[in-house]
Order: C-alpha cells, then structure tokens, then sequence
C-alpha cells in the first residue's frame, strides 16, 4: 500500500470493504451441499484458473476461471458461488507468473473476483425473481454482463490510477477489445447451466470450441494492433 497513489490506496479501501460484507453475507447466508459436489466445483475452478491464456499488446491474462464463475451462479447457491469464485482468482495470482505477485495484488483480484461474483449471483435470480417468464439465456447473459462489467472495471481502475492513465482508454484497450472471448466463453458457460450439471463429458466438447475462439481473438486483436494508427 505504501508505493501506491493515493487515489489508488482509497479504491483498495473501498474494495476491500465492500467484500468485507460480501464476505459475511456468505458466512450469514452458508448452506449446505453435499461435500463431494462442493470439492468438484473446486477443484474444477482450480483447473480453469490455470489455464490462462494472453492476447497480442494486451497486458492481463485471463483464466478459464470465468467460465466456471458463470455456471456457478446458476448452479449453486449464493455462499458457495462466491467462495467457488474466489479460487480461480488465487490461483490465477500464482501460476505460471513471471513474477511473484504482492500480497495487495493478490488479495484486489480475490476482493474483485467476490464481489463480482455476488453481484453476478443476485443479477441473475434477482431477475428471475422479477421477471419469471423470462428464459434462461437471457437471464444468464443479464449476470455475465454484470460480472464482466464490474471484474473487468476493478482491474482497469486500479491499473489506471497506478499508472496515472484514464480508465477508459485501459479498459477500452485490455478487457473491451477481447469481449467477443468472453462471451464465447459466457455462452458455454450457459451450455452447461442449461443441462443442469457440470463436469464429465459435457465439458469436454466445450474445449475445442474455446481453442478455436481464442485463436480467432488472437488473430482479430493482432489485425487490430497492426492497423493501428
């Protein structure tokens, strides 16, 4: 905290403290599910955090571990979509970095990942709630946009004024430019809560279709660099 701008120390204080009541409101909303079934969702997210993959001119990677965030918060409960959110964000933070992350970055990306998650969560059954007739896809779409939104506003944010750039043109130039990645990966998250289960072989067709849009982004992002002015 202490190399850190000030506009920046104040942005960590209010993420830090907005996940402290997300933080409580799973410990007061916690319920039970079957052991088995809580640790497969954990040790898929661990999976999906470790797979990451980067874009041309593009700084931040990115994690599979936003596509297990999704089927979660239309199938599991509200505490253990939070926590199941929290492990692809840690393990992101570690693996295969070029260099060892401090424990400030570490616990941001962790806070964001929570309180996106939770907003993600109460968007998509809040709506259900509100509008029952409304189907599924575009309840799902509702939540992913949510979470991509807010995840994605909490990194440029910090990174914007750490590094004294507007928000906007870093956000513009990192998360906005591979939208079309994640929303391929928004839909098979959908997929899978459209079955109503996750894991097995349903998760197994989804890879090469992940492989082949991130392929496809990567050439799409580099075409943009390229013409740049």
């Amino acid at each position: 905290m202490n190399g850190l701008p000030q506009p920046a120390k104040r942005l960590v204080i209010c993420v830090t403290a907005a996940a402290s009541l997300v933080f409580v409101s799973v410990l007061f909303n916690w319920h039970s599910i079957q052991p088995v079934t809580f640790a497969f969702w954990e040790l898929l997210a661990t999976l999906a955090g470790m797979v990451k993959v980067r874009f041309p001119g593009v700084t931040s990677s990115y994690s599979f571990g936003y596509i297990v965030v999704l089927a979660a918060m239309a199938m599991l409960p509200f505490s253990q979509a939070v926590v199941v959110s929290m492990t692809p964000a840690i393990v992101q933070s570690y693996w295969l970095t070029s260099k060892r992350p401090t424990g400030i970055q570490v616990a941001f990306n962790v806070f964001g990942y929570a309180i996106s998650s939770a907003a993600c969560w109460y968007a998509f059954h809040g709506l259900q709630r509100m509008t029952p007739d409304l189907n599924l896809p575009a309840r799902f779409m509702f939540g992913a946009a949510v979470f991509f939104v807010i995840n994605s506003g909490l990194v440029a944010g910090i990174l914007g004024l750490v590094a004294r750039r507007a928000w906007l043109d870093i956000w513009e130039n990192t998360h906005l430019m591979v939208f079309p990645y994640y929303l391929g990966g928004a839909a098979c998250a959908a997929c899978v809560a459209a079955q109503g289960r996750v894991g097995g072989w349903w998760c197994i067709p989804l890879l090469p279709v992940l492989a082949i849009l991130y392929a496809s982004m990567r050439v799409w992002v580099r075409k943009l660099r390229v013409e740049a002015p």
